[in-house]
């Protein structure tokens, strides 16, 4: 990041990003050729992005799983093995030519297992092994007398409340204090405590290995990331933010939970939804 980049305006952030797209500083472009197609297919997306008239329309797609249908293996293969998803994503993307190169995006298997997560199915983990994607499953993660806690202080409530729900590897986590009361010397050694038990060090433990894990299944997944560019195509290009009504009503309170709610408790609702946007918007800056 530019040392100077919050005194630019919209405009120059803007521009500065889009050089920073079409760059190809670094990229050990397998030929000629595929460094001029880089450029093309880079200002063919920029053109778009500023309204402007392409070369030609780009073709830039959400594939979902079909690379995984293309290379003839299922989607639970790709979610434990990520040489195969990998190199599915890559034949995918080589032999249809697209404007942008996307890397695999499928859910890494062993992070789910180890974390023991609840807030969905997937093959071989409540379904069949061969199934095309991965489930949610519906339920109230919230219950309507916890809004307050959401309210007042959203990331204790998470961290004690809902994440031991949605995840078995952080049920220990209900015996934590409040990191939100660690305020002087006093405080430091009774909030700790919970840390001496077993069951918290385990679920510790687990979390350890799930960084491990991300970092193989990363390493893999960004050299075949930088193959893409070195064969000609830029990377896809984006973020993630969701709607905090649906925050709320997919994975806190459920369909029936948060309809209720527009009827039963309006100002809980809405004073929620403030709260889940701002940290939204945040995350997403």
């Amino acid at each position: 990041m530019d040392s100077d980049w919050t005194t630019l305006s919209r405009e120059e952030k803007r521009a500065r990003r889009f050089e920073w797209y079409s760059s190809t500083n670094g990229i050990r472009f397998d030929s000629p050729e595929a460094e001029r197609a880089y450029r093309v297919r880079a200002q063919r997306m920029i053109d778009v992005y500023n309204v402007r008239e392409p070369d030609r329309v780009p073709v830039s797609l959400p594939i979902g799983s079909l690379p995984v249908e293309y290379a003839g293996i299922d989607y639970g293969t790709a979610m434990y093995d990520a040489e195969k998803a990998a190199q599915a994503w890559l034949k995918f993307s080589l032999e249809t030519d697209l404007d942008a190169f996307a890397a695999p995006n499928v859910p890494v298997g062993k992070v789910l297992d180890l974390l023991d997560y609840r807030l969905y199915r997937w093959p071989g983990h409540g379904i069949a092994r061969d199934a095309p994607g991965y489930q949610f499953v519906e339920a109230e993660y919230m219950s309507a007398d916890e809004y307050d806690a959401l309210i007042n202080d959203p990331s204790d409530f998470f961290l004690r409340t809902y994440l031991p729900r949605i995840f078995g590897t952080f049920e220990p986590f209900r015996m934590l204090q409040s990191f939100t009361a660690v305020t002087e010397l006093p405080m430091v050694t009774p909030h700790f405590m919970a840390y001496t038990r077993p069951e918290v060090q385990e679920s510790l433990q687990k979390l350890i290995e799930v960084g491990k894990t991300l970092a193989s299944w990363t390493q893999v997944v960004s050299t075949v990331g930088r193959r893409g560019r070195e064969l000609g195509f830029p990377s896809f290009v984006s973020c993630y933010a969701k709607a905090p009504f649906d925050t709320i009503g997919d994975t806190l309170r459920g369909t029936k939970g948060i309809i209720l709610d527009m009827r039963r408790r309006p100002d809980k609702l809405l004073a929620a939804l403030e709260v889940v946007a701002k940290i939204t918007i945040d995350v997403t800056i």
